[in-house]
């Protein structure tokens, strides 16, 4: 099973498997959606194209492999293009009044499922993130960071879309 360790208010993770760190990454400003990671001696950045746009680029030393797009209609999805693979996230809900727990599960469209992230916050405590391997190879983990993105994405759509709005 693989884990996510976070430190420093979230603003660094890494990605465990086997007591072993595999990905380390960081944000450098607190206010800023930027992600970068390092894995396999590469740095890779998922960064939004603009203020005005959802699109996020996912570079790899600075330049662009892929992307994180939304449409109404499908979704978020994660575009590689070398690959010219695309993914995207399925959630079931778990857990009862006072706990929260969901799995998502990153999928290659087809579907084809790559890996299940067990997603688990318990009395508004520290959640807690592990990784259940299904079609996952060794040599592609970054798209660990991809699901991972979009499961934060989806939970912002999700807590904006519950909030009340007021009219008067």
């Amino acid at each position: 099973m693989i884990r996510v360790n976070f430190e420093k208010n979230y603003k660094d993770w890494q990605i465990i498997d086997d007591d072993e760190t595999i990905i380390k990454a960081t944000k450098p400003k607190w206010y800023s959606s930027e992600v970068r990671f390092f894995y396999n001696g590469k740095t890779y950045q998922l960064k939004k194209k603009s203020f005005w746009k959802s699109t996020i680029e996912i570079l790899q030393g600075g330049q662009i492999i892929g992307s994180i797009t939304n449409s109404y209609m499908t979704g978020y999805k994660v575009n590689i293009v070398n690959t010219q693979k695309t993914y995207s996230l399925s959630q079931v809900n778990k857990g009862g009044m006072w706990k929260t727990e969901k799995e998502y599960t990153f999928n290659e469209i087809g579907p084809k499922p790559i890996f299940i992230i067990k997603y688990s916050k318990k009395n508004f405590s520290k959640e807690n993130i592990e990784i259940e391997k299904i079609n996952l190879d060794n040599s592609s983990y970054d798209l660990i960071m991809y699901g991972l993105s979009l499961m934060r994405l989806t939970q912002m759509a999700e807590s904006a879309a519950a909030t009340p709005t007021f009219y008067g």
